[in-house]
């Protein structure tokens, strides 16, 4: 008994002679640039968090999780989307009442950039919420001709309805 009282307060002395630290800031911010590469180091679907903050400023809410096929880096993806304005809420682009958007997640497109980013690693039957900071959509540029400003961010709504591999 004495040696364990001799323990305790052994932990408890160098505990109480510990000073604050800041966090570490490099080990707190997000590396992963696509919830593929998050899967990757989370080992699968369902350990992804409901909620993914990527490295790029894209944010991935994951608001209902599928159970089909993966969509990996190279597939052909079909999703629904809707496209707003985070400014405003206010949608720019839709697919309802229409086909599916078809998407290759090769990285080239003049469409919006953040699509590449945030479909891998998402499963067929996934519906998402996804935060596009600017640079990831129009950027600079805007797209006049659908209302989204130059510099604006948008937020995509999507259901990913099939993959081709």
């Amino acid at each position: 008994m004495r040696a364990s009282s001799l323990l305790l307060f052994a932990l408890f002395a160098c505990g109480s002679q510990s000073t604050p630290t800041e966090p570490d800031e490099a080990a707190a911010a997000p590396s992963a640039q696509t919830p593929y590469e998050l899967l990757l180091e989370v080992g699968s679907f369902d350990a992804l968090p409901d909620r993914m903050e990527l490295a790029d400023g894209l944010v991935v809410e994951l608001l209902e999780r599928g159970r089909g096929p993966l969509c990996e880096p190279g597939d052909d993806v079909e999703a629904h989307l809707r496209v707003l304005l985070a400014s405003t809420g206010g949608v720019v682009d839709t697919t309802q009442g229409k086909p599916p958007f078809r998407l290759t997640l090769d990285g080239r497109t003049t469409y919006i950039q953040g699509l590449h980013r945030a479909i891998p690693g998402l499963r067929v039957g996934t519906t998402a919420r996804v935060q596009v900071p600017a640079e990831l959509a129009y950027g600079e540029r805007g797209s006049p001709a659908s209302g989204i400003a130059p510099n604006e961010p948008l937020v995509l709504e999507l259901q990913i309805v099939g993959v081709r591999g």
